[in-house]
């Protein structure tokens, strides 16, 4: 579903914005899906280096940008 999302907002000028929500990356490499995340695969799908890309979270009232991801808080 992201693939597909993410192809169609690559290819429209109407679309504005991909909106994903929470996924479970262990069941999707449980799957079969080498997926390290949302983020990386949307910049892989953009023909854009990931360490180019931020993950946003965004609510009413407060964006929150992360400076790092997928890095445990212990290292």
């Amino acid at each position: 579903c992201l693939k597909n999302a993410a192809k169609y907002c690559l290819k429209s000028k109407d679309i504005k914005g991909l909106i994903t929500g929470p996924v479970n990356k262990k069941l999707i490499n449980e799957a079969g899906y080498k997926f390290f995340g949302q983020t990386d695969e949307l910049a892989s799908l953009s023909k854009i280096k990931s360490e180019k890309v931020i993950m946003l979270f965004s609510s009413k009232d407060l964006k929150i940008a992360l400076f790092t991801r997928h890095i445990p808080l212990k290292d």
